[in-house]
């Protein structure tokens, strides 16, 4: 039987090292790492061509050009048979956690977990299993209005940025775009809808809590051509 193949993107060196070398001996050869990577565009360029089974990613790569989440949606477009398992410093509910599970992550493990419970969710997410353990699942069950963002076109998520950044009329905001007044209208209309929202000033809230709960990288869409 083949080892389960793991590919680690994770910000500092030595805890990705010491990851990638246990897996091997702990799971006696049933689980191979075959690589990590602390840069996020390395990472994800490795993962591509590797084609691991699995890819532990760290969501604080914020020495990056990527965060973790962009990460994630990266591998989930270009490699779909790749399960992905978050890694994270310590065990708490965050919002990227939450948005992670929600985009297709089905494992949480952080770093300082025993090896043998990592070995232990990676078998599990390998046969397509989930491994996130009961608090996250409760948490997953309640509505999560930072979800919605992804419901936005590419134009949508523009003219949303414009509206809160700027408090732009949409004269200005059409000619930014070099579109009319009257799609500026409409745009800003389906973005409301689509948010549960109601006026620029509710937007404008809206996309300060998503700054503010390490969500910003939801507002822009990856050029995910360039891999």
């Amino acid at each position: 039987m083949n080892p389960i193949t793991v590919f680690i993107i994770e910000n500092e060196k030595m805890p990705a090292e010491a990851i990638c070398s246990n897996l091997g001996v702990a799971s006696r050869d049933s689980i191979k790492c075959i690589g990590f990577a602390t840069d996020s565009e390395e990472g994800v360029k490795q993962v591509l061509a590797k084609k691991p089974d699995i890819a532990l990613v760290d969501l604080g790569l914020d020495r990056s050009k990527y965060d973790g989440l962009s990460v994630g949606k990266i591998i989930r477009n270009k490699l779909p048979s790749c399960r992905l398992i978050v890694l994270t410093k310590e065990e708490r509910i965050f919002q990227p956690v939450l948005i992670a599970l929600e985009i297709g992550f089905t494992g949480y493990v952080t770093k300082d977990r025993p090896i043998q419970s990592l070995i232990s969710t990676i078998e599990t997410v390998y046969r397509n299993g989930t491994d996130i353990g009961s608090n996250l699942t409760s948490e997953l069950a309640k509505p999560n209005p930072f979800i919605r963002i992804n419901e936005l076109t590419p134009t949508e998520k523009g003219i949303a940025r414009l509206i809160s950044s700027k408090s732009a009329s949409n004269k200005l905001i059409a000619a930014e775009l070099h579109t009319t007044e009257q799609n500026v209208r409409n745009a800003a209309s389906r973005i409301y809808d689509k948010l549960g929202l109601s006026s620029r000033l509710e937007l404008a809230a809206y996309i300060e809590q998503l700054k503010g709960s390490g969500l910003s990288s939801l507002l822009y869409d990856l050029d995910i051509e360039t891999f």
